[in-house]
């Protein structure tokens, strides 16, 4: 008997213990929570405010700014989609109310936001090797699925103990049950009572029965565990506990527990599809994603609370639409004779306009034809397709301008390649020997293009890319000279970040974030959001320049030539990728910056009336946007300088020296004159013997040299128009080492064919060129242009 006696007093003082132990935790947690309150009341006041903004279920309005007036007009109203609606507390049937409290927080009406009995349960559980430190209040969950703030950690439950205290003092119990149950995750994409209904049932949420409600209540603890489509023997289980519960707490009578047990329940999926009354353009729908996107990332709130916030805050949000642009874009996509078949199944498109010197997105269109329903695939910032040859301006050309591995003039080799058991060629098949750098991009070879890249290095382009030019679709697996070089990629390129990156060539080298909105506004009139300054240097204001001078040479000589729009400088890039897949035109003149893509939604190849109808449509669009503008050219840097360079050496031409009267940086101006061809020429640091007279070109009846004024011969880039601009812009020197009288723009030439060596012609690099990893065996989609 006394060992009992003695094993009792021991169990009944470790009893005692614990409870103090637990109690101490319970009263220390409690009071660093004191501490946060007035911090949270004090910091959050806006976040709390921005709740209860957003439960008064106000429709957020984009305002576009009125050209002739300057002041900004009402241009759509955003509304929240059937699925997503916010559903007022009195809507919602009291038995579901009763039921997501019974199962959720049973005390939930008579605690201040911590229920400290559930909470000592918690941390005793957790003393004892639970692996959670649960025991949440609604309020608590509720605070959470705001902020997103998800962190196992005892500091995590502390800042939301503190929050819950805070949101307790702010809003009444109906305003935090209201939110908690239009926020909540119910499975099948379901955010909120109302969504949820309309998914499992294609009703309204008013007019759920019992067994209803508690089937989509008890979803909220395991959404996947206890989704009725997916595991409708888990969710009966479930459903069964909720009415329990609620029998227990007196919430209904055994008699209706037990009916709704007993009650056959038609799940039916996702709602069919309906018709909508308001629909959104594709600009409002981006306007839309991107303020979502920047309240999760400025805010740190959760997606369902930023999108719940955005459709119901009654926010004014400034939109950087041109509605004039926007017209001529909508026309064109309307126009069915730039498409091939019916809108399902058939060619699509999307496209995107900017002003190349803020960022700001003028016009978008993420299909073709009308569009049908709010929020619908957005194709120009949604969509990644393979750039091909589009991609070159800023895989190759624009980081081996930028760092001075080469020049327009300065020769490269357009021979048979082979890179470990890959063989790239170029479209047609052919080659051309040597050619410049200028003639490379004008004609899209793949050849020189990927030599160029051997000569910048795959790790240089590769953080060009990313970090100057801001694509965020490329991985380490891009790393190869596949993707860099000719658009290759693992994931593909948006239309939207394409073009950003392309407005940096007229900007002077200057990248702005591309943005749809200046200004966010809550229903008070207070700023949320504002975008100020979004621009970085990409590449130098010489380089950009030099960029646009050679990409000019593409619409005017090149795969894209004929397109110029008029009184305008013009300039731009096609791609097309591996089986003409996918088609594009990236182009911009002095006063904005267009990109088009074409193609299915189920890649396949291209079949259009159009050699490239991405470029029929960019022009269509293009022309009529500059009609009534002035004429205007591309700003050059007072920095930039022309000079009569050897295009074997690279050097300032000699009295014997093959040359052309180029623009080279002047970071990387040569200062030395060529004399390596008195009887020999320089390739690439080695030498060709030539017997002086085999170096003799052949003179016209005037003695001077015959100048070569068009492309190569061979297949063009892209099998596009080829002919085309005005042969007066440009022609080789006519005398070799003599400055012409004014600037000379080059139009791409051979180089002679006697001056042909066999290794890559690139000037001699500032440093070292780093081994380039051989691409693996097999590449998919390897671009054809």
């Amino acid at each position: 008997m006394r060992g009992k006696r003695e094993a009792k007093v021991a169990k009944k003082k470790r009893s005692i213990w614990s409870i103090l132990l637990i109690s101490f935790l319970v009263v220390v947690i409690l009071s660093v929570s004191a501490f946060g309150i007035f911090m949270y009341s004090v910091t959050d006041d806006d976040f709390f405010d921005q709740i209860k903004g957003m439960s008064l279920k106000m429709n957020s309005v984009v305002y576009a700014k009125n050209p002739d007036t300057g002041k900004y007009e009402q241009y759509e109203i955003i509304l929240s989609e059937e699925d997503r609606t916010w559903v007022d507390i009195e809507k919602i049937p009291l038995h579901m109310q009763r039921a997501m409290i019974a199962i959720e927080d049973e005390r939930f009406y008579s605690h201040n936001g911590v229920d400290i009995k559930r909470t000592a349960l918690a941390v005793m559980k957790e003393l004892s090797g639970g692996s959670e430190f649960g025991g949440s209040t609604i309020t608590q969950q509720l605070v959470k699925n705001i902020t997103g703030d998800k962190e196992h950690s005892r500091g995590r439950k502390i800042r939301e103990i503190a929050r819950a205290i805070a949101a307790e003092q702010k809003l009444t119990k109906d305003e935090i049950l209201e939110m908690y149950m239009n926020t909540i995750y119910l499975g099948q994409n379901s955010y909120g009572v109302a969504s949820a209904s309309r998914a499992y049932f294609n009703k309204s949420v008013t007019d759920l029965t019992l067994a209803e409600s508690a089937a989509i209540v008890g979803i909220t603890k395991y959404p996947t565990k206890y989704d009725p489509i997916l595991n409708p023997e888990e969710n009966q289980k479930r459903r069964n506990i909720v009415l329990d519960k609620m029998c227990e707490l007196g919430d209904i009578t055994e008699e209706e527990r037990d009916n709704a047990k007993k009650e056959k329940l038609n799940f039916i999926g996702r709602f069919s599809e309906k018709s909508y009354n308001h629909v959104t353009s594709y600009f409002t729908d981006q306007v839309f994603i991107d303020v979502v996107h920047d309240l999760m990332e400025e805010k740190n709130y959760t997606e369902s609370f930023a999108t719940q916030m955005v459709e119901n805050g009654g926010l004014k949000i400034y939109a950087t639409i041109d509605k004039r642009i926007q017209a001529i874009m909508d026309k064109a996509y309307m126009n069915e004779n730039n498409f091939v078949g019916p809108i399902e199944g058939g060619t699509q498109s999307a496209m995107v306009l900017s002003d190349p010197y803020t960022g700001e997105i003028k016009g978008i269109v993420g299909g073709r034809g009308k569009k049908t329903a709010p929020r619908v695939l957005n194709r120009a910032s949604q969509s990644y397709r393979q750039p091909g040859s589009s991609f070159k301006p800023i895989g190759v050309y624009a980081p081996a301008i930028d760092s001075g591995r080469v020049v327009p003039s300065s020769p490269v080799d357009d021979l048979p390649l082979q890179v470990g058991s890959w063989k790239p060629k170029n479209s047609g098949g052919g080659f051309s020997k040597s050619m410049t750098v200028k003639t490379a991009i004008t004609k899209s070879q793949n050849i020189p293009a990927i030599n160029i890249l051997e000569a910048v290095g795959i790790e240089q382009s590769y953080k060009y890319v990313t970090e100057k030019f801001h694509i965020s679709t490329i991985v380490e697996q891009d790393k190869a000279l596949a993707s860099l070089a000719l658009g290759g990629l693992t994931n593909g390129v948006s239309v939207k970040e394409l073009n950003a990156a392309y407005c940096s060539f007229p900007n002077a080298g200057i990248y702005n974030e591309p943005i749809s909105y200046t200004k966010v506004l809550n229903n008070r009139g207070e700023v949320v959001l504002e975008k100020k300054d979004t621009e970085s240097r990409a590449i130098s204001a010489d380089a950009a320049y030099i960029m646009c001078d050679m990409m000019k040479n593409v619409v005017a000589y090149g795969t894209a030539a004929g397109s110029q729009i008029p009184g305008m400088d013009t300039a731009g890039k096609t791609g097309t990728s591996d089986l003409s897949k996918d088609r594009w035109f990236a182009g911009f003149t002095p006063y904005y910056c267009a990109t088009v893509w074409f193609g299915y939604d189920s890649p396949r190849a291209v079949y259009s009336p159009y050699s490239n109808p991405a470029l029929n449509i960019w022009r269509q669009v293009m022309v009529e946007v500059h009609k009534d503008l002035e004429p205007k050219v591309f700003k050059q840097p007072a920095t930039l300088t022309k000079l009569n360079i050897c295009i074997n050496s690279g050097k300032l031409a000699g009295s014997r020296c093959h040359s052309v009267y180029e623009f080279v940086t002047s970071d990387h101006k040569p200062t030395s004159v060529c004399t390596s061809h008195n009887g020999a020429i320089v390739v690439a640091g080695k030498y060709n013997i030539k017997n002086a007279m085999e170096d003799e070109e052949e003179q016209d009846e005037n003695g001077e040299e015959t100048p070569e004024t068009t492309p190569e011969d061979g297949e063009p880039g892209e099998g596009e128009i080829t002919e085309g601009g005005d042969p007066s812009d440009g022609g080789v020197i006519e005398q070799p080492g003599q400055l012409p009288e004014g600037p000379v723009d080059v139009p791409p030439t051979d180089i002679p064919g006697d001056n042909v060596g066999t290794e890559i012609v690139i000037p001699p690099a500032p440093a070292p060129v780093p081994d380039v990893p051989a691409p693996p065996p097999v590449v998919s989609d390897i671009p054809v242009e």
